[in-house]
């Protein structure tokens, strides 16, 4: 078996992967997105909850990933305003840092859980520079509204 050279492995997350939460909330992280965590030497990851109209999700950020891009985002709203003050609530109140554990499990917290409405089966998204976290019936209903055209445009 030849082994595979470092710079042949794209260094991002990528593909679709299916996982179960354990009774305490623990779900093991699928091979191919931990061996990009171990190929760049990920220790932390930041976990957002996304709410939209059509979406409600678990999004896993690189601790790098969140404080070059996400951090410098939310810098940049009102914190005095009403408008900028919600902003921030959006972003960094559903927060969560986490470390893998040994055996290559993320231990949700339960309210994030709650909040994506996941009970047990898990979806695994790799999006390049972090990866989300579905409830599949909530992803497939997700998948077939941007089928249909139904999803909002910015």
């Amino acid at each position: 078996m030849a082994l595979v050279e470092i710079s042949e492995v794209i260094p991002k997350f990528y593909g679709r992967y299916g996982s179960t939460l354990d009774d305490k909330g623990r779900a093991s992280v699928p091979a191919k997105i931990r061996e990009i965590i171990d190929l760049r030497e990920i220790k932390l990851l930041m976990l957002r909850l996304f709410e939209t109209d059509n979406s409600r999700f678990i999004r896993a950020y690189p601790a790098s990933y969140f404080n070059d891009k996400i951090l410098p985002m939310v810098s940049q709203f009102d914190e005095e305003s009403e408008a900028g003050i919600y902003k921030m609530n959006t972003v960094m109140s559903s927060c969560y840092q986490i470390r893998l554990d040994n055996q290559g499990r993320i231990n949700f917290p339960w309210e994030l859980l709650e909040s994506a409405k996941i009970e047990k089966e898990i979806k695994f998204l790799g999006l390049g520079d972090f990866f989300d976290i579905w409830n599949p019936e909530l992803y497939e209903k997700f998948v077939i509204a941007g089928k249909n055209g139904s999803l909002k445009q910015e």
